[in-house]
């Protein structure tokens, strides 16, 4: 409440603020960053992370354990994703800890392993063993409102990567993310995603799975009003308050 109010004050005193003098900040652009002919200003800066067109990546160095992860939600699944082969897997966490730390048990298919995860966001520290059958079933009852159940299918990409895509089940059921193999930031970077990838969270901590197997499925994320560009005939103060006022209101409405 305290937030909600705070954010509709700010958006009145926004919305209400007096006309202060025009500045140009367009006599330093050079042609080469001009926009578009009916626009007359460069786009407001945005965060350097990737939109909501890239792709997710996943991989994990055998040798020195780290793990490079970009993830993206799917919201329509690909036609032909039947043809591929699939597996269900079942997992839970023993721990969840700050910083990333997570001590994750997974059955898939016939494999159990325990895998041990530590870090934030792409890159992130990982260590995992196999497990006996009957050690993974011991250590399952320490995951009990912590688990997770879905079917991963595996898609080859155009580019001879590897897509891997998660229908959740249970009290995730709706929820789709696909995960992409890299074996470096480069690659990772240059990936060309397909057109039925949606928003990216890899930076979104409410998508990694730990959080998913604890408080369910977040609201789909919101994509934010393209371009920040400000109208040949707006002024520029104008136009910013436009822009920053519908920022506002839709942080308003996501509360």
């Amino acid at each position: 409440v305290s937030l909600r109010g705070d954010l509709e004050e700010l958006r009145r005193l926004v919305s209400d603020a007096p006309p202060i003098r025009e500045a140009s900040v367009l006599s330093a652009l050079s042609d080469s960053t001009s926009p578009p002919a009916d626009r007359k200003a460069v786009p407001l800066p945005r965060h350097r992370g990737r939109n909501a067109a890239d792709a997710s990546s996943h991989v994990i160095d055998s040798r020195s354990g780290v793990e490079i992860e970009r993830k993206v939600i799917v919201k329509e699944l690909p036609p032909e994703v039947d043809r591929f082969a699939s597996e269900r897997i079942s997992q839970g966490y023993v721990a969840i800890g700050e910083g990333g730390l997570e001590v994750r048990l997974r059955r898939r298919g016939e494999n159990t392993t325990l895998t041990v995860k530590k870090g934030l966001g792409r890159t992130r520290r990982e260590e995992e063993i196999t497990l006996e059958p009957e050690q993974f079933q011991r250590l399952w009852s320490l995951t009990e409102g912590r688990r997770v159940e879905k079917v991963r299918h595996v898609i080859p990409s155009d580019d001879g990567l590897l897509i891997e895509l998660d229908s959740y089940a249970e009290q995730l059921d709706g929820l789709a993310t696909a995960e992409v193999e890299f074996g470096s930031e480069a690659r990772a970077d240059a990936f060309e995603p397909p057109q039925w990838f949606g928003p990216e969270v890899t930076d979104d901590p409410r998508y990694r799975n730990a959080r998913l197997a604890c408080d369910g499925a977040p609201p789909p994320p919101r994509t934010a009003p393209e371009p920040f560009w400000l109208d040949r005939r707006e002024a520029t103060t104008k136009g910013i308050r436009r822009i920053v006022c519908g920022q506002i209101d839709a942080a308003i409405d996501d509360l």
